[in-house]
């Protein structure tokens, strides 16, 4: 199943905004495309639905960045701050989402991007993407490929690369949950709740 941006990034702003530390815009944009690449590589979709393009700083979705920045210029960014720099709120989502609307196994999957890449600068998330043989890499040519889009194949065939096949495996078995036992079920066997249907103190971190 495949989601807007805008979804995919409601879900990872609502994690981070309860564990008291907001991402920001760039970050925000950033985790939603390395998802998207894992979920490409793992499951063999796609993850969002929106158009991908080379910008400056890397990886974007163009719809996403420009709700993110009507919406945090409606509350102002602080003096010198720019708008990639600025922390993302749950308010500032027109949308409410419910985890529910997510897939569980799609919940993992960005559980595990969120807590292993939730550390990491803007700065940092942009040159992972800049990294030679990236997609963004091949098509930026020094600002000639600018806003030019980068094809999910490019994205799979590089996250392919990327991943420890042996340790995300475990993900096949999530691809067609058909009820929320099963998916209790799952999710207690691949520890993300605990045995009383409490999420585990790993994922609440």
């Amino acid at each position: 199943m495949c989601y807007s941006s805008s979804i995919i990034a409601s879900y990872l702003i609502n994690r981070s905004n309860r564990v008291g530390s907001p991402l920001s815009v760039i970050q925000l944009i950033k985790l939603v495309y390395i998802a998207h690449g894992w979920n490409l590589a793992l499951r063999g979709e796609p993850l969002v639905s929106d158009d991908i393009e080379a910008w400056k700083y890397g990886p974007v979705m163009p719809e996403l960045f420009s709700l993110l920045k009507i919406q945090i210029e409606k509350r102002g960014i602080p003096a010198g701050e720019s708008i990639n720099d600025a922390a993302v709120y749950s308010s500032d989502m027109p949308l409410s989402i419910t985890d529910r609307e997510i897939n569980p196994s799609i919940q993992i999957l960005l559980n595990k991007v969120y807590v292993r890449f939730r550390d990491l600068t803007g700065q940092e998330l942009s040159a992972l993407t800049h990294e030679t043989d990236t997609p963004w890499y091949r098509i930026w040519d020094n600002g000639e490929g600018r806003d030019r889009k980068i094809e999910d194949a490019d994205t799979k065939a590089y996250y392919e690369k990327k991943i420890n096949r042996e340790q995300f495996d475990s993900y096949s078995q999530f691809a067609s949950i058909s009820s929320k036992e099963e998916a209790r079920e799952l999710l207690t066997a691949a520890g993300i709740l605990d045995q009383d249907g409490q999420l585990s103190p790993f994922y609440k971190q």
